[in-house]
Order: C-alpha cells, then sequence, then structure tokens
C-alpha cells in the first residue's frame, strides 16, 4: 500500500537538491531566481497539507462506510460521504444540499433559518394557538397574506393586536379587511391610526375606500384628496389619484343607476332546495344597495311567482350587495309547518 511517508521523503529530497542549485549559483544569477524561488515555496506550502498528511490513506477507506477516502467529503466519520455543496454539511443533515450558503431549515417551511422571520416556527402548520408574540403573529399574518390566504391572516393578526397594538399591525389589518371587502372594518381601523396621526395619508386613502365601500362618495372623494395633499412621496401621490379615479368612476355608476332604475336588479340568481323544518327554497342573488329589507322583498317576489310550488313552505333569501360584499338575510313564510 503506499503512503504518504514516501512522498514526503521525496519533497525533502527536492528541497535538499534545490538548495545545492542556488549556492552554485553566481550573486547576480540569483537574484534572478529569488522571484521564482519564492513561488516554489508558496507553492510548497499550500500543497503541504494534502502531499504531507500521514494521517490519511487516500486509497483506503479510513471510516469503513464503502466510500474510498478520496471520493469521502468525510473519511473519518461513517455515516457520511456526499457533500454537494461543498458547506462541510453532509447532504443527509444539508436542508440545501445544492446551495452552499445555506444548510438549517430548523421549522421546515423551505426558508432557510438566515432568511426566515420566524426560524423556529413552520407559518403555514404550527397554529395559531402556539405563537403569543405580537411581533411574530404579526410576520405570520404578512406571510399569509402575501400568498393571499387573507381569511387565515385576519386570524393573525387580531390576535397580535390585542397582544399588543402596532401601527404597522393595524395598517396589514386594513390591507386584509380590504381584500375580504370588510369595508365596515377597514373604516373603524383607519380611523384608530387617524386618531394617533391626523394627518396619515395612507390612513386618510384607506379611510376613503371603506367609505366607498359604503356608498359614501362625497366623504371618500374628500378624504382620498386630503391624502393627496398631505403625501410626499410623488409615487404615492400617483397611487392615491389613480385610487380617487375609480371611486368618481364607480360615484358615477352608482348614481346612474339609482336614477334609472326604478326597481332594483338582481344578478347570479341561483336556486338550492332543502328540507329545514319544512320544505325550503334557497335563493342567493346579488345586487347593488342590498339591504335586509330587499332581501325579504326578494323572498316575497319569489314566494308568489313561478320559482315555488306547492310543496314549498318558505323562501330563504342570501342577497350580497355587489359593491361591499356584504350579505343579506330574507325570508318569507308561505305555510305553517316553516319554523
Amino acid at each position: 500500500m503506499t503512503k504518504i511517508p514516501a512522498a514526503k521523503s521525496r519533497v525533502n529530497e527536492s528541497i535538499s537538491r534545490f538548495k545545492e542549485y542556488i549556492d552554485s549559483r553566481s550573486e547576480s544569477e540569483i537574484k534572478v531566481l529569488t522571484f521564482f524561488s519564492l513561488l516554489f515555496i508558496i507553492s510548497l506550502f499550500a500543497l503541504a497539507p494534502a502531499i504531507l498528511d500521514v494521517g490519511i490513506d487516500y486509497l483506503g477507506d479510513s471510516d469503513g462506510d464503502g466510500y474510498t477516502n478520496r471520493n469521502d467529503a468525510f473519511p473519518t466519520d461513517e455515516r457520511y460521504h456526499l457533500d454537494t455543496d461543498g458547506d462541510g454539511y453532509a447532504d443527509k443533515i444539508d436542508a440545501f444540499p445544492t446551495d452552499e450558503r445555506y444548510h438549517l431549515d430548523s421549522d421546515n417551511d423551505g426558508y432557510a433559518d438566515k432568511i426566515d422571520p420566524l426560524p423556529k416556527i413552520n407559518e403555514y402548520h404550527v397554529g395559531i394557538d402556539k405563537i403569543n408574540d405580537a411581533d411574530e403573529l404579526y410576520q405570520v399574518a404578512k406571510l399569509l397574506h402575501g400568498n393571499e390566504d387573507y381569511e387565515e391572516a385576519e386570524k393573525y393578526v387580531d390576535k397580535s393586536l390585542s397582544t399588543k397594538y402596532q401601527n404597522k399591525t393595524q395598517s396589514l389589518k386594513n390591507a386584509i379587511d380590504l381584500a375580504l371587502k370588510d369595508y365596515s372594518g377597514l373604516y373603524a381601523g383607519a380611523e384608530k391610526l387617524l386618531e394617533i396621526n391626523k394627518n396619515d395619508s395612507l390612513a386618510l386613502c384607506s379611510k376613503g375606500v371603506a367609505l366607498a365601500g359604503l356608498h359614501n362618495y362625497d366623504e371618500a372623494i374628500h378624504c382620498i384628496n386630503l391624502a393627496i395633499e398631505y403625501e410626499s412621496n410623488v409615487s404615492d401621490i400617483d397611487i392615491y389619484k389613480s385610487v380617487l379615479e375609480d371611486v368618481e368612476k364607480h360615484q358615477s355608476e352608482y348614481n346612474t343607476q339609482k336614477s334609472t332604475k326604478s326597481s332594483p336588479q338582481f344578478y347570479n340568481l341561483r336556486f338550492e332546495d332543502l328540507y329545514a323544518g319544512g320544505y325550503v327554497v334557497y335563493v342567493y342573488a346579488d345586487t347593488y344597495g342590498a339591504s335586509e329589507s330587499l332581501a325579504n322583498t326578494l323572498a316575497a317576489r319569489c314566494a308568489s311567482g313561478q320559482v315555488t310550488s306547492s310543496k314549498y313552505d318558505a323562501v330563504v333569501v342570501y342577497l350580497t350587495d355587489i359593491n361591499t360584499g356584504i350579505e343579506y338575510y330574507g325570508e318569507y313564510k308561505i305555510t305553517d309547518y316553516y319554523s
């Protein structure tokens, strides 16, 4: 078996010969050779660890794992042999075996601990009951909002606010309410921020959007104009102006609809039969300006129309406002069997 000491002996012999060669040269020749001598010595030291390491037999298998030392990234540890990214962590224990920048992912969520805002928490599986820190709850809500999982995000942001009120958390809550078309919630959240700073341009714009969703267009436009007035960032001003244009457009459409239609129009009408203390036909529809009264009106209209027959005991209506997304309940009893 070839051993490293033999190589070490040959290196020592080469050094001795090189020294004899230098001694035999004239002073002027030595000056010329000095630069090359330094290169030789530097190269020798760089190679020394590999050449002179007498503890490793590169053709052998020191740890007996079936991989020769030459092909084993961990020649003295039988548990591992492969390190694809060369980061010093075996592929078996490296969460990112092809990326030398990272190796650890404590919560197994696919994000390395170095870039994970919550390295100990798997954002999507740990469960809200296990998190009690307001900032961690905020981070989870933010991630869920980014993934458009708004209903789940709302749970985390609400708990974060109840644990510790922060402006950034309230702003995130407003964004979630907007995505869910909860304009009443958005209005309340904007008001909280304005209590802290009445010139908060983002809060003013949020309040304006909420008012528009509730069909209070004149007040909405006033709030958004204030946001434009108080904002100094040009890009944000452009965003607020774009929002203002949308609100004015919705106002025009809403007013036109109110003036040209003597009776409300119902869209996406759909029906479902169900026995619930009597035979009931459930009616689902969308409209502008929905209300509980209008839902009851639709139920009565359906009960007296062709959509029902003598087998039905009641009509139940779920009427959704197209602008706000708010659902209203209405019913009309046809017989006494429905309770």
